[in-house]
C-alpha cells in the first residue's frame, strides 16, 4: 500500500536573486503564481518558505475527461489533468553539486530493465535528479503493463516525484492509460506545475489522443538553497525546428519568471531531430537547431558541452542527438551519454552541476 497523504514540509531557506523575464501568462513582470513565498517583513532578506509538495496518488487517471468532453466544446488538446506527488525519499546531507540524468524510457517497454539501470549503472545510480520522458502510468504499452513507472522509480530509488500527463490514451485500444513526463528529487520538492506548451498539430483528430507537448517543473530544497528543474518533452512535428523552438522559448520564459529561483536546470527529450551529429556539431551554430542556439543565446549552459554524440539510433532516419539538459547556474561539469545503459531507445544523458 501506498503511504498516507504527507502534510506540508516548511522550513525557512536562502534563495538566490531570482533571474528577471517574463511570467507564462503573458510577458510583464508579474511574480509566477508558485514561485517562492515571500518572506515576512522581520525575516532574512534571502529567507523563503518552502512549503514541500503533498503526496496526491490517485488509483484512477488524472485527467478528467466524460465521454462527451469533446462533444460538449472541450479542448482534447488541453484537458484538465492533475499532477501526481509522491515522497519516498531518504533524509540526505546537502551537496553543492547534483548529478543530474535525462532518460527518454520510451513508454516502460522495458521498465524492469530501466530500474536496473538508474539503479546499478555508475554514471546513473547516485542522480540527484532525474528527468524523464515517455514515462507510463497504468498504460498498456509498458513491460509489465499497468506499472505507475513514476512512482515505481521513487519508491526503489528512494526518490521523491511529480508526474505529469502528456497524452491520455483512454480511446486508443491496446495502449489506454496515461504517458507523461516526471521529476525524481532526492531532495524535497515544492510547487509542481505543468506547462502545456503550443499546439503543433491535432493529437486528437490524428492520434486519438487527449493532451499534447508538456513541461513539469518543481523547485527543489537543497541545504539553504531553492532552485527549480523542469523535465520537457517538445514536438517533433511541425514546420522544421520552429516549432519545438517556440516550445523551447514557453519553458524558458516560466523558468525565468519572475519570483523563480535563480538557479534552474531543464533536460529532457527536446526532438531536436534534425540536425546529424555524425556530420555536424548540433551543440553550437550554426549547425545547432534554433532550440539549442536559442537556450545558449539566452544565457544558458550546454550541461554536456561540447559533447556531439548520438542518444537515438533513429527508427527509419540517420542516428540523432535528441536528448540535452540545460541550465542557469554557477557552473558545472560536462557530461555525456552513458552508451551502455540498456531499457530504451534513447540513452540517458547526465552531467553535474553546481548549486
Amino acid at each position: 500500500m501506498r503511504a498516507a497523504a504527507i502534510g506540508a514540509f516548511a522550513c525557512v531557506a536562502a534563495c538566490g536573486t531570482a533571474v528577471p523575464g517574463p511570467s507564462s501568462s503573458g510577458g510583464d513582470d508579474t511574480p509566477a503564481a508558485d514561485a517562492p513565498i515571500a518572506p515576512p517583513s522581520d525575516a532574512a532578506p534571502d529567507a523563503v518558505v518552502f512549503d514541500e509538495a503533498a503526496t496526491f496518488e490517485p488509483t484512477g487517471a488524472l485527467c478528467d475527461i466524460p465521454a462527451d468532453y469533446v462533444a460538449s466544446g472541450g479542448d482534447p488538446y488541453r484537458p484538465p489533468c492533475q499532477i501526481a506527488v509522491g515522497n519516498y525519499r531518504d533524509p540526505v546531507p546537502p551537496k553543492s553539486s547534483l548529478r543530474v540524468v535525462a532518460w527518454n524510457v520510451e513508454f516502460g517497454n522495458d521498465a524492469a530493465t530501466v530500474i536496473a539501470a538508474l539503479s546499478n549503472r555508475p554514471e546513473l545510480a547516485n542522480a540527484d535528479l532525474l528527468l524523464l520522458s515517455e514515462v507510463p502510468r497504468q498504460s498498456l504499452t509498458s513491460n509489465p503493463d499497468n506499472i505507475d513507472l513514476a512512482h515505481d522509480l521513487a519508491v526503489a530509488l528512494h526518490r521523491s516525484y511529480a508526474f505529469a500527463v502528456e497524452w491520455d490514451r483512454r480511446e486508443v485500444a491496446g495502449e489506454l492509460g496515461e504517458h507523461g513526463v516526471a521529476v525524481l528529487s532526492r531532495y524535497p520538492i515544492a510547487h509542481p506545475r505543468m506547462l502545456r506548451h503550443a499546439q503543433l498539430n491535432d493529437w486528437y483528430s490524428e492520434d486519438h489522443l487527449y493532451g499534447g507537448r508538456v513541461s513539469l517543473g518543481v523547485d527543489i530544497l537543497v541545504g539553504s538553497t531553492v532552485l527549480s528543474a523542469y523535465v520537457s518533452h517538445f514536438d517533433t512535428r511541425g514546420t522544421g525546428d520552429a516549432g519545438r523552438a517556440q516550445q523551447a522559448a514557453e519553458l524558458r520564459a516560466d523558468a525565468t519568471a519572475q519570483g523563480r529561483p535563480a538557479i534552474v536546470i531543464d533536460g529532457g527529450d527536446f526532438n531536436t531531430w534534425t540536425c546529424n551529429p555524425l556530420v555536424s556539431d548540433c551543440t553550437v551554430a550554426p549547425d545547432a537547431e534554433a532550440t539549442v542556439e536559442n537556450f545558449l543565446s539566452d544565457g544558458w549552459h550546454n550541461g554536456d558541452g561540447s559533447w556531439n554524440g548520438v542518444t537515438q539510433i533513429g527508427k527509419g532516419f540517420f542516428p540523432q542527438r535528441l536528448d540535452w539538459i540545460f541550465y542557469r547556474g554557477p557552473g558545472g561539469t560536462p557530461g555525456q551519454a552513458d552508451a551502455n545503459a540498456q531499457g530504451s531507445d534513447h540513452l540517458p544523458v547526465y552531467a553535474d552541476i553546481q548549486i
